[in-house]
């Protein structure tokens, strides 16, 4: 027979991610995957799936590290561009959408933790190695001529 002795509870990544920066494992309080502890616009779970410091605001740990829009002209479709962390946390679940109302959103990718993109039919993917991680850009499976008005965005669940 063979036990395993541990100096301490096993968290898993994201409850000690949770531990280092709040002092505690639990998804509550200040700590809950929807609170924004650091008032920069970005709840604590999408700042763990950036890799961001959830305490500080500035520089990239602030809005310089949020996902953000353009358009590649080339191909006449919106791309929404996001340094992810590589590799990416394990307990994330990236989901990159579109919409032209606001109110129905088309998936165009998803990726969970460390796994591959999965991309729509007719959606683009690059990826740029970067410091400690990859810039990755994603485009909308629709071209402006197909429909004028979109916009994109990026959520973040606990998978």
């Amino acid at each position: 027979h063979s036990r395993v002795i541990t100096n301490g509870p096993l968290y898993t990544n994201i409850e000690q991610w949770r531990l280092d920066h709040f002092g505690s494992p639990l998804n509550a309080g200040m700590s809950a995957n929807d609170f924004d502890y650091d008032s920069d616009g970005m709840m604590n779970l999408l700042e763990y799936a950036l890799g961001l410091n959830p305490t500080l605001n500035s520089g990239s740990n602030g809005s310089a590290g949020a996902p953000f829009g353009g358009f590649e002209a080339s191909n006449d479709r919106l791309v929404l561009s996001v340094k992810i962390p590589n590799p990416a946390p394990d307990k994330a679940r990236y989901e990159v959408k579109a919409s032209g109302d606001l109110k129905i959103w088309d998936i165009v990718a998803t990726k969970i933790g460390i796994g591959a993109w999965s991309l729509e039919t007719g959606a683009t993917l690059s990826a740029t190695p970067v410091a400690g991680g990859d810039l990755v850009a994603i485009g909308d499976f629709m071209t402006g001529t197909t429909n004028v008005r979109r916009m994109m965005k990026l959520d973040v669940v606990e998978n």
